[in-house]
């Protein structure tokens, strides 16, 4: 039992000593802020123009996608109201917008791609020439 005493000792003397130094700045951390950072300026000197073409071509197949399925469902109202008797026209046949449906999106995506490449091109003549566009990160 001494030998428990006397480590308790030991650790109770030492104590003082280590929260004196720690807790003699007392700082909370909602008052410590980090030092500003500086801004860097980067410029876009290139672009690769068949990373672009993929993803312009996507986003354009989405949307010929979506244009199709709006034109579907437009063209189905009217042939409803066909049938009631209403004054509405049939737009689109059935036949024709499945058809739409595939042929869109293709379309789209293909005119996206290409004009996606043929831009980041421009892009890339333009920046080589007169410099790129400037960003802060």
């Amino acid at each position: 039992m001494d030998k428990k005493k006397k480590k308790v000792e030991k650790e109770t003397k030492m104590e003082p000593k280590m929260k004196s130094t720690v807790h003699a700045t007392n700082i909370h951390a909602s008052t410590i802020r980090a030092p500003p950072h500086p801004l860097r300026m980067m410029e876009i000197k290139r672009i690769e123009p068949f990373s672009v073409g993929r993803i312009v071509g996507l986003i354009y197949a989405i949307c010929g996608f979506l244009w199709a399925l709006m034109l579907i469902l437009t063209s189905w109202s009217g042939y409803a109201s066909m049938f009631t008797g209403s004054t509405g026209s049939m737009f689109l046949p059935g036949s024709l917008g499945g058809l739409l449906i595939i042929i869109a999106p293709l379309l789209y995506g293909l005119w996206g791609f290409v004009s996606g490449v043929i831009l980041s091109w421009l892009y890339n003549w333009l920046a080589r020439n007169i410099r790129g566009i400037k960003i802060e990160v």
